[in-house]
């Protein structure tokens, strides 16, 4: 099933539980935030909430609530958009230094909806005082020095 057609079909069905539903897939990290290995989910937001629902099913996808999670707005500092060729990774981090990575393709026109959404939730961020995080090569690795 298409992306659009897959959050247009939960949309009219009432599943979603915020405004400006993006497909995007998260992988374990060490962010401390999503440690479940990899998974495909609905990100929307509502109010100071983000909502992660999990799809899942192979040939007729569904969501799986019990997997769903979501993130309050004002426990996020700063955030952090690493543009690829063929996805990008929005990265949230929290006041009490773990993170999250959120991915999603780009470029065709299946994607538009969740790229469009997805630079009106990082706009919703700086609304709430959210900073890009910008920090060069070299400050990161003083870091780990």
């Amino acid at each position: 099933m298409q992306r659009k057609e897959l959050v247009n079909t939960f949309r009219s069905q009432g599943k979603i539980k915020g405004g400006k539903p993006c497909v995007i897939y998260l992988k374990n990290n060490i962010g401390k935030i999503y440690n479940e290995g990899y998974g495909d989910f609905i990100l929307s937001q509502k109010n100071n909430d983000l909502f992660f629902q999990k799809i899942g099913g192979f040939f007729v996808k569904k969501l799986i609530p019990k997997d769903d999670f979501k993130i309050n707005i004002s426990n996020l500092s700063e955030y952090a958009l690493e543009q690829r060729v063929l996805e990008n990774i929005l990265c949230l981090y929290t006041k009490d230094k773990c993170f999250i990575e959120i991915h999603y393709n780009k470029g065709i026109p299946d994607t538009y909806q969740t790229e469009d959404n997805i630079c009106r939730i990082i706009k919703v961020l700086e609304e709430h005082g959210i900073k890009e995080f910008n920090a060069s090569l070299e400050d990161l690795e003083n870091e780990t020095e």
